[in-house]
């Protein structure tokens, strides 16, 4: 994601420079730490370090990153090379919504956390939306080490660090640092936490306790829960049996996976379990043709003929190239998706304009 420009205090910061980096298990909090061969037999892990390792020693001072340490903080026995907090930010927008990507993983884990971490999700959410204002500040210091020389760290005593600590789910998430100027070459430094794309969430969190209030209420294996969820998130293995059908979006001949949403036909919460999780319950869609289908605006016919609702407007048809009767390779010629289709035409696509 390129960031380009802040406004800060209604004074706007442009990008210069930015580095990245993924979140290791050592840095995150207790309570969202890994199953390791090393904290396997414990009663809990440990609590881990609080320093961020940011990059090489040399590739941070070579690029002069971080050439603006000017004040000095005292940390575990000796001075350190300081930012003050009017230099760095975090922002609660980002946050919030960095959690609300996490959801599925919260809820449904594909990592092997040393504790349930749902437990923590309500309250991490909590957290950020509790926090007085939009862009948080905090102290940063250049935290090295007798032996890292070669290993930059960076670290802050303020409670925003702490907190992006507890929320952070290591491995899956990196925070990229953008180093910005405004026009009186004044600098701060702006954190942005960020999921992996192929484990962000397409749910908001009120649809993920629903989800999950309902399939806990089944008599089911804690293995074919998890595939419930995964399925509503259209993904695990709903996701894999659906590319087992169909390979491509049938608009933009697209088949990289990480590009195409596998959505269902007849909808998860009108679902049967047998029928959330049928690879013939689903279409795999680019994200725009995948709003218009699970919005109503386009069906199919059994055959791929092109439905148009003619509630969408000429101007979008027209730039999405959305004719009315065009054939479409849906991968049904065996008619095995005609049952979805049929309850998508009934029940979820828009057929009739409104009168008013």
């Amino acid at each position: 994601m390129s960031l380009n420009v802040v406004v800060l205090n209604g004074v706007s910061y442009q990008e210069i420079d930015k580095i990245t980096a993924n979140i290791r298990d050592s840095f995150v909090d207790s309570e969202n730490k890994l199953v390791t061969p090393s904290n396997a037999g414990k009663i809990s892990p440990s609590s881990g370090e609080t320093r961020l390792y940011v990059g090489s020693e040399i590739h941070i001072k070579r690029t002069g990153f971080f050439t603006n340490f000017y004040n000095t903080i005292y940390y575990r026995g000796r001075d350190r090379d300081a930012l003050p907090a009017n230099i760095c930010f975090f922002s609660k927008k980002n946050l919030n919504e960095y959690l609300i990507s996490a959801g599925l993983e919260y809820h449904a884990p594909t990592q092997n956390y040393f504790y349930t971490i749902s437990c923590n999700y309500s309250r991490n959410l909590q957290l950020i939306r509790s926090l007085p204002d939009d862009y948080v500040p905090f102290t940063l210091f250049h935290h090295d080490g007798q032996q890292d020389q070669e290993r930059f760290y960076v670290n802050s005593r303020d409670e925003i660090w702490s907190i992006f600590r507890k929320v952070s789910l290591p491995i899956i998430t990196s925070v990229t640092v953008y180093k910005m100027v405004d026009s009186n070459s004044n600098i701060i430094y702006y954190f942005e936490v960020n999921l992996h794309d192929k484990f962000k969430s397409l749910l908001s969190p009120k649809n993920y306790m629903r989800t999950m209030r309902e399939i806990n209420r089944l008599n089911i294996s804690e293995t074919e829960k998890k595939a419930l969820v995964n399925a509503r998130n259209g993904q695990g293995v709903y996701k894999n049996a659906l590319l087992q059908t169909m390979m491509q979006c049938p608009f933009t001949d697209i088949s990289e996976r990480f590009l195409l949403r596998a959505s269902h036909i007849k909808p998860w919460a009108e679902s049967d379990n047998t029928e959330r999780l049928d690879g013939y319950n689903g279409l795999l869609l680019s994200p725009t043709y995948d709003v218009l289908f699970d919005r109503g605006m386009i069906s199919f016919e059994n055959n791929g003929k092109l439905l148009v609702s003619p509630l969408l407007s000429v101007d979008t048809r027209e730039k999405l190239n959305l004719g009315e009767g065009q054939f479409y390779h849906i991968a049904n010629a065996h008619g095995f998706r005609n049952q979805y289709l049929e309850y998508h035409r009934r029940f979820i696509f828009k057929n009739e304009t409104i009168t008013i």
